[in-house]
């Protein structure tokens, strides 16, 4: 049977299995795996979505036009790194940073490899489980992540969404 909706994960869950694994949440990290998550972080940081990226074209644009071309290059070089992501289909940093606390049955949380990460990104791909649980686990899991979402909801919500009365949702859309 065919299943036609994620498979969720209770919030509160410390188990669960992925692609005939059982994955454990452990609570700290190891010097390695942090090294790690602090890349990710970074990573994450620097992610753009699609406004920024037109306007980081416009500005390269713009700079080509002033002959600055040393400056438009750097913009361009960013805009294409992260599109190369996209399109390689590289797994979400925050999926990564999930990875790094929820270890299998006999792995080595002393360290993380490129293969043991595509290792894990894989089965959780296999698994069918609702994106939402991994996003939920990271924020509540890695420090600072939280705090710096919050941050983020409050500028935009600030100083780049509409002021004015929210939407009315019909009654026939409510659940």
């Amino acid at each position: 049977m065919v299943e036609i909706e994620p498979r969720t994960i209770p919030d509160n869950a410390t188990e669960f299995e992925a692609n005939g694994k059982t994955y454990r949440k452990a609570n700290s990290l190891s010097f390695n795996r942090y090294g790690w998550m602090e890349h990710l972080r970074v990573k994450l940081g620097f992610g753009r979505d699609p406004e920024e990226m037109f306007n980081s074209e416009a500005e390269a644009f713009g700079l080509l036009n002033k002959m600055k071309f040393a400056e438009a290059a750097v913009l361009i070089n960013n805009n294409m790194s992260g599109l190369a992501a996209i399109a390689e289909r590289e797994p979400h940093p925050i999926f990564k940073m999930f990875a790094l606390f929820w270890n299998y049955e006999g792995e080595s949380v002393g360290t993380m490899t490129d293969d043991l990460m595509a290792e894990k990104m894989a089965d959780f791909d296999a698994s069918g489980i609702d994106s939402a649980f991994f996003f939920r686990s990271a924020m509540v899991n890695v420090p600072g992540l939280l705090a710096a979402y919050r941050a983020c909801i409050s500028h935009f919500s600030t100083e780049i969404l509409p002021t004015g009365p929210e939407p009315s949702v019909s009654s026939e859309l409510k659940t």
